[in-house]
């Protein structure tokens, strides 16, 4: 990474923690220019080293896409009023079945689930901001980071807690969505706290019936339900949140078809340098950063 795109990634995330959302060219950088400009002209591969799997979609007519199955906007849910995937991985979704022409087909897993039935030959990608590993990199293909997570503490409204290192003690309980980065995070930053997995919305609600005392959870879910939980307040506040960490999610194929991990990623700097992912960011990620109501 350069000088000029580390300050650029710098800028994103300290300015205010969110007052560059809708800059274009933020996901390139964050993870790279260079390296789509150099796939992009690399030679045609043929099919048995890299794959078949852009042929195979095209065939079916279908783009079979795992999602979280989250009840909670922005990122991914169900439209109350029609039932119908929404948010922003719901859009990629579509947009990126589009390029393909073919329809997108949306199942629903937690993560573990998704990644098992990805490589089983039952979706074609995984959504979700699954975020790239070392170890998660040995069975599946990952593509540069499509959407930027700060990982924020949701706190009770009375906790004393003011440093996010006080909550390393075994007396306090801290909550995650299971199978999550923020899971695999809080494990490795609070080894003495009794850390407990749950679904998303579950996590945050020990929080708020005091049966947590914090949940490592993404500041674009934590932000609006602080809002409409006054029990419950970000470490930090709202306005100057205490980022913990922040991860890059991915879009996730299988390790056998590098082909389309290649397109894919391709197709992400296409739309990342037009400035068009960032608009789309901006308008349905913005509002829940910034701790508007996301409905």
């Amino acid at each position: 990474m350069t000088k000029d795109q580390d300050a650029s990634r710098r800028r994103f995330f300290t300015n205010g923690g969110m007052a560059a959302i809708g800059a274009a060219g933020v996901l390139a950088s964050a993870t790279g220019v260079a390296f789509a400009q150099q796939t992009a002209a690399q030679s045609p591969v043929s099919d048995n080293a890299w794959g078949d799997a852009i042929k195979r979609i095209k065939t079916a007519g279908k783009l079979v896409v795992a999602q979280s199955g989250s009840p909670v906007p922005p990122q991914y849910y169900r439209d109350p009023k029609t039932n119908e995937p929404a948010g922003y991985d719901a859009e990629i979704a579509r947009m990126i079945a589009k390029d393909l022409d073919v329809e997108p087909v949306f199942e629903e897993a937690i993560v573990a689930a998704r990644v098992t039935g990805l490589q089983a030959g039952k979706y074609d990608i995984v959504l979700g901001g699954t975020a790239n590993t070392p170890a998660r990199a040995l069975s599946v293909a990952f593509t540069r980071g499509y959407i930027p997570y700060q990982q924020v503490l949701l706190v009770h409204a009375d906790s004393p807690i003011k440093e996010v290192d006080e909550l390393n003690d075994p007396k306090f309980t801290i909550t995650t969505m299971i199978g999550s980065t923020a899971e695999y995070a809080a494990r490795q930053r609070f080894p003495k706290a009794n850390i407990k997995p749950l679904k998303i919305n579950e996590a945050m609600l020990e929080v708020a019936a005091g049966r947590a005392d914090a949940d490592l959870v993404e500041l674009y879910l934590a932000g609006p339900f602080a809002k409409i939980q006054p029990s419950t307040k970000v470490l930090g506040g709202i306005d100057k949140p205490i980022i913990t960490a922040t991860e890059f999610g991915c879009i996730v194929c299988r390790a056998s078809e590098m082909g389309f991990r290649q397109w894919l990623d391709n197709w992400l700097y296409w739309y990342d340098s037009h400035g068009i992912l960032g608009g789309l960011y901006d308008r349905i990620m913005g509002p829940a950063i910034r701790g508007e109501s996301s409905r």
